[in-house]
Parts: C-alpha cells; sequence; structure tokens
C-alpha cells in the first residue's frame, strides 16, 4: 500500500506575457458584466408536487451611471434540456442615475418550469451579454453566466441542522470520518447541507478538515463532486476527493431528520493511492 502523505499548502505565483483577459478595465473605457459567473435556479415544489418557488435574479453591473437608461441584449447561448424550460427576457436594464441617485445594476428574472425533462440532477443554462445601446465594452471575463437548473423538493430550513454524531457502517477502527459533525445550510440552495470533518484523523498527522456537501433531493442524498480531501499518495495525481457513489444514493425520510444515512465514493480521484475508488457508507446520529 502506498504511502498517505499530507499537502496543507500549496501557493503557485505563475506570470505570463501571452495570456490576458478578453477585456481588461483600464478607467477608460465604459464596461458592462454579469456580477457572477455562475447560479443555481431551483424548482421548488411542495409534497403535492405544486410549484412553490421557480426563479432566481440575475444582476448585470456597468462600471460608470449614465443620466440615460440603458439596455443589453441578453441571449441564451447554451442549455442542456430544450430552452422551452426556461422563460426570461432578451434585454436588460440599468436605469439612468436622476436626482443625486447613483445607478450601476439592473436586473432580470430566469424562471424555471417543471417540464417532463427535468430531474434533481442539474440542468446547465449558459446565458451571454451579446450587445449593448451605450456601446459598453463587454467584459469576456464575465459576459456569461452558467446557471443550473434542478427539480427540488421543498424542505425545512430548519431540519437537518445541528450537531450529528457520524459513524462508518460497518464499524472500523480506522474510519475516513468519525466523531461529532455540524451540519449547516449552504447558501444558494434551499436542500443541500455542509458539515467539516477530518479525513481519517487516526493519522493524527494534523491535516485540516475536508468540507462535505450535500443535497437532499426528493428523498434522497446527492454528495457533491469532487470535494478535495488534503491526502495523497503521488504528488503528481493530485488529492483524494469525495463524490457521488458509485452506486445506489442512500434514501432517506425527509421528514425525519434524527438520523440518517449518506453513502459517498471515497477516492473519486484516488490521489495515486491504491484501493479507490470505493463507496463508503456513514450514519449521521442526531445529538
Amino acid at each position: 500500500m502506498k504511502k498517505i502523505i499530507a499537502i496543507f499548502a500549496v501557493i503557485l505565483t505563475v506570470f505570463s506575457c501571452s495570456k490576458t483577459s478578453d477585456t481588461i478595465y483600464d478607467g477608460q473605457r465604459r464596461m458592462v458584466n454579469f456580477d457572477r459567473s455562475s447560479a443555481t435556479l431551483e424548482v421548488i415544489i411542495d409534497d403535492n408536487g405544486d410549484l412553490v418557488s421557480n426563479d432566481v435574479t440575475v444582476n448585470v453591473v456597468s462600471t460608470e451611471t449614465s443620466s440615460e437608461d440603458r439596455t443589453y441584449d441578453i441571449e441564451l447561448v447554451s442549455s442542456t434540456i430544450d430552452a422551452s424550460s426556461v422563460e426570461f427576457p432578451t434585454t436588460v436594464t440599468i436605469p439612468a442615475s436622476v436626482d443625486g441617485e447613483e445607478n450601476y445594476t439592473g436586473s432580470f428574472t430566469v424562471t424555471g418550469f417543471n417540464v417532463d425533462e427535468l430531474t434533481t440532477s442539474n440542468e446547465l443554462f449558459v446565458f451571454e451579454i451579446v450587445g449593448s445601446s451605450d456601446n459598453s465594452d463587454i467584459n469576456g471575463d464575465l459576459k456569461q453566466v452558467e446557471m443550473q437548473m434542478r427539480l427540488v423538493c421543498q424542505l425545512d430550513s430548519a431540519s437537518f441542522v445541528g450537531d450529528y454524531l457520524i459513524t462508518q457502517v460497518p464499524e472500523t477502527a480506522e474510519p475516513a470520518f468519525g466523531g461529532i459533525v455540524t451540519l449547516e445550510l449552504v447558501e444558494g440552495r434551499s436542500t443541500s447541507r455542509q458539515f467539516e470533518a477530518v479525513y481519517l484523523e487516526y493519522l493524527g498527522i494534523g491535516q485540516p478538515a475536508t468540507n462535505i456537501v450535500f443535497d437532499i433531493s426528493c428523498g434522497t442524498i446527492v454528495p457533491d463532486d469532487d470535494m478535495g480531501t488534503s491526502l495523497l499518495c503521488d504528488q503528481d495525481a493530485g488529492v483524494i476527493t469525495f463524490g457521488g457513489p458509485i452506486g445506489d444514493r442512500a434514501v432517506i425520510d425527509p421528514s425525519d431528520d434524527s438520523e440518517f444515512t449518506i453513502i459517498m465514493q471515497e477516492g473519486q480521484n484516488d490521489g495515486g493511492c491504491d484501493g479507490y475508488p470505493l463507496d463508503v457508507e456513514f450514519v449521521l446520529t442526531k445529538q
């Protein structure tokens, strides 16, 4: 078996004269862009299958104000399911700055629909700013926003939070994770939870905690992919990661948060270690 080693910090500085961003703000030109590169659109349904919420607001930001309204053209440039599953305006307006009010931002709403193709897995939509009424430069780094849309079953924000005892099953003297962990909400993801735990803590080498994120998706537990630890066996292979299971997902009762099971894939990236990947199962018991 290869020896596991810990990587606590890697600082990489790269200087390059050949690669630059598409547009660099130099203080002389008016620029416009989205305020973020990614967003999540949750189509939330209740126990009866009725829509609870199905929209998200996206902002467009300019580097300058103006005494006149400014309009920017928005296009859906790619999607993984039929474009009719979302509704959005083709333009967004940044209002004029009047009476001492400074307006740099305009917003538009994207609405998603519970179409037959939509599941609890993420679908991807890419929106792009393609034109402007004031001839602003469009910032290449943020001219697109990638939006993940998925079907979500409504979940009480007060459930599946707080302290839990995490136990690997079958029990082992060398668990991947163990002890008391604190489940918290994940910003922007109403049915997701997260906790921090030290991977292979029994090694006693002072490795930092790993952040584990999962979604409670209409009665199943869906772990995020590519959740990195700080451990590896081969420095050229990258760190060992956790992700969604190879086999079946854990099934739970969303109305009972006293105890539940999570199944994850350990060694989604194997870090150059033998024996990975494999599914590992944990029981979390509320304290």
